[in-house]
C-alpha cells in the first residue's frame, strides 16, 4: 500500500500559489466588519512605545535594548496556527528551518532547528533554553521537545547570530529561549485535541496564588498512531512551578518537570524524495522502537541587591535516559541505552549605572556526564567540566548612540573511556568569545534602530562525538579522539523599527567564517574538524496589523554555506536550503470567529553526505495550512486546522550513499485537527 501523498505537477503548483494568493489578498484588503465595541481575539502588534520585555541579555530587558536580530513569537500566534509541536511553531512563525532524521510527525520527536544554515550540525550550534536555562543535551541527540508542553509556552524568543559571550558553548548560530514561567499566575485551563492518524493531545493547567506563594501545575499527554508503519508516538509530561515573592522585585522559585517519550522507528524510504514505497519498512528497521525520559529540577533566585544592582542565579540538575531497540542489528547490538546528566550553576549580576550604561557580569559552571551501554553493558563513558566567566557592557554615548562589547573565556576538562578497548583520553582545552559593536537609534522617541557588530563564538565537541562507528553498524563503535573546539567569526548588521504602531519590521545581513568546524564524515563514519566554511545571508521579518481584526506576518531568508578551502573548496554545505519564505496571517471575520492561514516555502538542498555536490538535489517544497477558531464565550474556544491542505509530498531530510542509493524521511500528508479549550 502506498501513501496518499500526491506529488504535484507544475500546473498544480500554480494552483497552490493562486489559492494562497487569494487567501493573502483577503487578509490584506478585507474590510473590518467588526463593530468598535467588540472584543478582539487576534494576536497583534502592541501599541505601547516599547512594550516587550525580553531575556536576550539573560536579564529582563526592553526589546529596544537588544543589539541583535530577535524575533518574538507569542502564545496567541501559536494558538492561531493550531501548532501541535514546538517545531511546527518555529518553522511556521520563526525565520528558521527544521529537519529530522528520526520519526518527526505531528509531535516533533527528533526535530532539529536550523538557524543560519548549519545543516546536519544545526542542533549542536543552536542553544535551546527554557526560561533561560539550557535544555540542549550533552550529546548530539535532539532536544527532548516533549518536556516542553505547548500549553505552557508564554512566548518564544529567537536570537539569530553568534551569542557566545552571554550563552557560551554551541551558540554559534543563535539562541532560542522558550519562556514558560508567567509573571502572574496562569488561569486554570483544560484542552483536548484530536486529529488524523489517531492523534490525541490532552493538556491541563492548574494555578493558584495565596499571599506571596504561587503554584502552577501543568500536565500533558499525547499519542499518535502515525501514517507510516512503526511511526506511533506516545508522550507525557508533568511540571510543577512554585514561586515565593519576597517583594515586588525579589523572588525564589522551584521548577521541576518530568517527561517521557516512546516511539517507533519507521526508517528511511529508499529512493530519491517523492519516489519509492512510503509504506514499506526496510528489514533493518523491523520492530525498531525508542523509549526515553527526561527530568529537570531547578532552584532559582532573583534579588535586588541595591538600587540598580540585580542578582540572579539558577542551580539546575537534569538527566535524560534513552534506549533504542533494533532487533535487526542482532544479538550484539540489538539494544543500546544512553544516559546524560547535567549540573549547572549560573550566578550573574546586572548593574545599571547613572552615567556608565549597563554592566553584566556572570559565571557559568556546567558538569556533564555521559554513559552508553550496549545490551546492558557499559561501552562508553565521558565526563566534562566547563567553567566560564563573562562580562558584557553597554554604554550610552548619547540619547541615540550606544556602544556595546563583551568577552567570555571557557575552560573545559574532558575525560573519555572506551570500555571494550580499555582506551582512555583526557584533554583540557579553552576557547574565548567576544563581541563589539555600535547601535544608532534613529529617533530617541521611537523604536527605529540600526546596529552593526562583529563577534566570535565556539563550540566544543559533544560527548558522543569522541567515538566513530564501523561500517557494519552504527552501534559498533571505537574511540576516535577528543576534537579541537570549533571557532566562528562573524559580522552582523541590522535595522528594525515600527511604523504607525501597526507594522514591525526587522532586516539583517551577516557573514560567518568557521574554522575547525565539527562535522560528521558519513563515508568514514566519524566526526572530524572540517575545512573552513563561510556562511552569508540576509533575512527579514515583517508583522503588519492594519486593523484590530487583521494580522499578517512575512519571513524571508536567503542564505549560502560553502567550503572555502580543502578538498571540498567551493562546494555547498549539505542540507542547507538557499531560500526560506514564510507567510502567516489571521482575520477576525466575526466577533467570535477567526480564520488563519500560513504557508512555508523551503528551497532545494543537497542530500546529507553529498559533500562533493555530485548527486541530485532534494526538491523544494511549498506547504499551506488553514485554521478556524470560534469562541462562543470568553472562557471557551474551539479550533479546527487543516495541515498540508494540498497534500504535497515533501521531505526535510535525506541522505546520499552512492549514485544508486538515496534515502529520505517523508513529511506528513494532509491532516485534520480539532481542539477545544476551556479556561476557568
Amino acid at each position: 500500500m502506498h501513501s496518499c501523498i500526491s506529488v504535484m505537477p507544475s500546473s498544480s503548483k500554480v494552483a497552490e500559489l493562486s489559492v494562497f494568493a487569494l487567501l493573502a489578498a483577503s487578509l490584506i484588503y478585507s474590510q473590518n466588519a467588526i463593530s468598535q465595541g467588540s472584543s478582539t481575539l487576534i494576536a497583534k502588534v502592541e501599541n505601547d512605545l516599547d512594550p516587550l520585555v525580553v531575556t536576550a541579555t539573560r536579564f529582563n530587558d526592553k526589546f529596544s535594548n537588544v543589539n541583535a536580530q530577535i524575533q518574538i513569537i507569542s502564545k496567541e500566534e501559536i494558538s492561531e496556527i493550531g501548532a501541535t509541536s514546538l517545531g511546527e511553531a518555529l518553522l511556521t512563525l520563526g525565520n528558521v528551518n527544521s529537519s529530522t532524521s528520526s520519526i518527526g510527525g505531528p509531535l516533533g520527536t527528533g526535530l532539529n532547528i536550523d538557524i543560519r544554515g548549519f545543516g546536519a550540525t544545526a542542533n549542536a550550534n543552536t542553544v535551546i533554553l527554557v526560561d533561560g536555562v539550557r535544555v540542549t543535551a550533552a550529546d548530539s541527540s535532539a532536544v527532548q521537545w516533549e518536556s516542553i508542553p505547548m500549553n505552557s509556552i508564554e512566548r518564544i524568543e529567537i536570537i539569530q547570530g553568534g551569542s557566545a559571550v552571554l550563552y557560551g558553548d554551541r551558540a554559534s548560530a543563535g539562541v532560542i529561549n522558550i519562556i514558560t514561567r508567567p509573571e502572574i499566575t496562569q488561569k486554570n485551563s483544560a484542552s483536548a485535541q484530536v486529529g488524523s492518524y489517531g492523534f490525541s493531545l490532552l493538556n491541563a493547567n492548574l494555578g493558584f496564588e495565596k499571599n506571596s506563594l504561587s503554584t502552577l501545575i501543568q500536565v500533558s499527554k499525547a499519542h499518535v498512531d502515525g501514517w507510516r508503519p512503526q511511526s506511533q508516538n506516545d508522550q507525557g509530561s508533568v511540571r510543577g512551578l512554585f514561586t515565593y515573592k519576597i517583594n515586588a522585585k525579589d523572588k525564589l522559585f522551584l521548577d521541576s518537570s518530568y517527561a517521557s517519550n516512546s516511539n517507533g522507528g519507521p526508517g528511511y524510504v529508499v529512493g530519491k524524495v517523492n519516489t519509492g514505497n512510503l509504506q514499506a519498512t526496510r528489514p533493518i528497521n523491523l520492530n525498531e522502537r525508542y523509549v526515553g525520559n527526561t527530568s529537570r529540577h531547578l532552584l532559582g533566585i532573583v534579588k535586588e541587591v541595591s538600587s540598580g544592582l540585580m542578582f540572579e542565579n539558577e542551580f539546575s540538575y537534569s538527566y535524560t535516559n534513552r534506549t533504542s531497540y533494533t532487533p535487526a542489528y542482532g544479538a550484539d547490538y540489538g539494544s543500546a541505552s544512553y544516559y546524560t546528566g547535567v549540573y549547572e550553576i549560573t550566578p550573574r549580576f546586572k548593574k545599571q549605572w547613572q552615567y556608565f550604561g549597563t554592566s553584566i557580569l556572570g559565571f557559568d559552571l556546567r558538569e556533564e556526564n555521559y554513559t552508553s551501554k550496549t545490551i546492558g553493558v557499559t561501552s562508553r563513558e565521558a565526563q566534562l567540566r566547563n567553567t566560564a566567566p563573562y562580562f558584557y557592557q553597554r554604554i550610552n554615548l548619547n540619547d541615540q548612540i550606544e556602544f556595546f562589547a563583551g568577552i567570555r573565556h571557557q575552560n573545559q576538562s574532558a575525560n573519555a573511556r572506551d570500555v571494550p578497548s580499555g582506551l582512555q583520553a583526557q584533554r583540557t582545552q579553552s576557547a574565548s568569545a567576544n563581541e563589539i559593536g555600535i547601535s544608532y537609534r534613529v529617533n530617541k522617541n521611537n523604536l527605529d534602530k540600526f546596529y552593526i557588530k562583529t563577534s566570535s563564538s565556539y563550540r566544543f565537541a559533544n560527548t558522543d562525538e569522541y567515538w566513530a562507528s564501523t561500517a557494519a553498524s552504527s552501534y559498533a563503535t571505537y574511540f576516535n579522539s577528543i576534537l579541537r573546539p570549533q571557532k566562528v567569526r562573524g559580522i552582523d548588521a541590522g535595522y528594525s523599527g515600527r511604523i504607525n504602531n501597526q507594522l514591525n519590521y526587522v532586516f539583517n545581513a551577516y557573514q560567518m567564517n568557521s574554522t575547525d568546524e565539527i562535522r560528521y564524515d558519513g563515508f568514514n563514519f566519524l566526526n572530524t574538524n572540517s575545512d573552513p566554511i563561510q556562511r552569508r545571508g540576509i533575512n527579514s521579518s515583517v508583522q503588519y496589523t492594519p486593523t484590530d481584526a487583521t494580522r499578517i506576518g512575512i519571513n524571508l531568508t536567503y542564505q549560502t554555506a560553502s567550503f572555502t578551502s580543502g578538498s571540498y573548496s567551493g562546494k555547498t554545505v549539505t542540507t542547507v536550503p538557499n531560500i526560506l519564505i514564510g507567510l502567516n496571517g489571521a482575520y477576525q471575520v466575526l466577533p467570535k470567529l477567526i480564520i488563519s492561514a500560513n504557508g512555508n516555502y523551503v528551497g532545494t538542498q543537497f542530500y546529507a553526505n553529498d559533500d562533493s555536490n555530485i548527486a541530485n538535489k532534494m526538491p523544494a517544497y511549498l506547504l499551506f495550512n488553514l485554521g478556524f477558531s470560534y469562541s462562543p464565550i470568553k472562557e471557551f474556544s474551539i479550533q479546527a486546522n487543516i495541515k498540508n491542505i494540498f497534500n504535497r509530498g515533501y521531505s526535510n531530510y535525506g541522505y546520499y550513499s552512492s549514485p544508486t542509493s538515496y534515502f529520505y524521511m517523508p513529511g506528513d500528508p494532509r491532516t485534520f485537527y480539532i481542539n477545544a479549550r476551556y479556561t476557568f
